[in-house]
């Protein structure tokens, strides 16, 4: 997994703390279930989850810097009406 940044760092704590990855004794009901996907779970959150948002980040960004620039088809639109 790449380095997270501190706003990642802390998504990742929270969803460890709402899955209860340190809550291995339980093992009835929901949390049986969630100990046995336990490694599909923290695998999507550390790499897929974390990737996809970096993807839509960088999207944002972008879209953002093309939407601030001078020839951006919303600031043309402005300028002829």
């Amino acid at each position: 997994m790449a380095s997270l940044t501190e706003n990642q760092k802390k998504l990742m704590d929270k969803l460890a703390e709402m899955f209860q990855f340190d809550q291995t004794d339980l093992d009835f009901g929901i949390y049986r279930i969630m100990n046995y996907k336990r490694d599909e779970i923290k695998h999507f959150l550390e790499n897929d989850l974390m990737s996809q948002i970096s993807a839509h980040a960088l999207w944002w960004t972008l879209r953002s810097q093309r939407m601030n620039s001078p020839l951006s088809p919303s600031r043309l639109h402005s300028i002829a009406h």
